[in-house]
């Protein structure tokens, strides 16, 4: 019964399911809070799409964190005490989805560089450098320090 509005544009195979309809509802739903909330308070976006439901808007800082597929493996593997075969499925099976959700819905590449003002790789520096460089150019950018930050992570 919910009429998707707002920047959801796509949609594919699954039409006649319910499942597909909540998930399009959600979709529809999350980017306009995400638009509302960044519009009006500083914040941190995680995921969600993020990067393109803030548009083009200039007070926002769309981050991108990329790490190769071993030290991926080996971080999920000791978050969640898995082993790596698990953990390597973990992380191919949401990266299907993300990118899948990101495509379907918001017709965007989720790892398309160009779709980020900055792509930070957390294998070749610690999260805490990662952090420091996204607070560093989020504040340069609003000229303030709580800048609005979009991060995405793979």
């Amino acid at each position: 019964q919910y009429a998707p509005t707002g920047p959801v544009r796509a949609r594919g195979a699954g039409l006649d399911s319910p499942r597909f309809w909540a998930v399009e509802a959600y979709a529809a739903l999350m980017a306009r809070t995400i638009a509302d909330v960044v519009s009006t308070e500083d914040g941190v976006v995680v995921g969600r799409a993020g990067h393109v439901v803030t548009g083009e808007s200039e007070a926002v800082l769309r981050v991108l964190c990329v790490a190769p597929e071993a030290t991926r493996v080996a971080r999920v593997a000791r978050a969640q005490a898995v082993a790596d075969y698990e953990a390597l499925t973990r992380i191919r099976e949401s990266d299907r989805d993300r990118s899948e959700f990101h495509r379907q819905f918001f017709g965007a590449a989720w790892l398309d560089p160009s779709a980020y003002d900055l792509v930070i790789n957390t294998g070749s520096m610690s999260i805490p450098q990662a952090v420091d460089t996204v607070v560093a150019a989020a504040t340069r950018l609003v000229g303030r320090p709580t800048p609005r930050l979009s991060l995405a992570h793979h």
